[in-house]
């Protein structure tokens, strides 16, 4: 309960469409990260299954919906990584957001959620998904294609292929997922320290994945 009250100072209430700053949350300064804030949906839901608290619910559903203000009909949809740099479309933002929405449809009984996921999946898959089934990182909006394959993009994207077989029954989806799988565990990929990231507008640090370390992380050679 402590975390989730620490997270409101992050919580934008006077944006447009309210979400998380990736730093305490100002008029002045504006930092939102579209994958950072879908996987607050997933934390969410999973505080409200545990404790059964309403405002973990709440909390993932407004979260949500500022995820999916970041889809536009740029490059056919898609959801940006940040919102105030809308250069690119990510793996990282959409597969975890496709999730987020079948988690709240489990949870929630959020229906709308269901054809959300879909769309997200089918954009995903027609842009940034691999013939070998791996992902890549991102599209960006002149449509060039940055390659590097990290192995968390793809299993989100396994992750919510199995929860779109559980809630529709449709084999292709848990078909689609074992390949996925199978591509993610197979000979050829290697660990490597990830580059360092390009230090971000508001400050050289954020609270993040990685924050700059050198901290080994899985990408394919391929």
């Amino acid at each position: 309960m402590a975390f989730a009250q620490g997270l409101k100072k992050y919580w934008d209430e006077d944006a447009p469409v309210p979400g998380f700053d990736a730093y305490f949350a100002s008029r002045e300064h504006d930092d939102k990260y579209y994958d950072d804030n879908a996987w607050l949906v997933l934390g969410f839901v999973e505080a409200y299954e545990v404790t059964r608290d309403p405002m973990f619910l709440d909390w993932a559903r407004r979260t949500q919906r500022f995820v999916l203000s970041g889809w536009d009909d740029k490059l056919g949809g898609g959801i940006y990584w940040h919102q105030q740099n809308k250069n690119s479309k990510n793996t990282c933002s959409n597969a975890p957001t496709a999730a987020a929405a079948l988690r709240l449809l489990e949870a929630g009984g959020d229906r709308e959620q269901l054809q959300w996921a879909q769309r997200l999946c089918t954009w995903t898959n027609a842009n940034l998904l691999d013939k070998d089934g791996l992902f890549w990182d991102n599209i960006s909006v002149d449509g060039k294609i940055e390659r590097t394959k990290w192995t968390y993009n793809t299993a989100l994207m396994i992750r919510s292929n199995v929860l779109l077989h559980k809630t529709t029954k449709q084999k292709s989806y848990l078909t689609e997922a074992r390949r996925q799988a199978d591509a993610g565990i197979r000979p050829g990929l290697t660990r490597k320290a990830a580059p360092s990231p390009t230090p971000r507008a508001s400050a050289t640090c954020s609270a993040r994945r990685c924050c700059g370390s050198t901290t080994p992380r899985a990408t394919s050679n391929i």
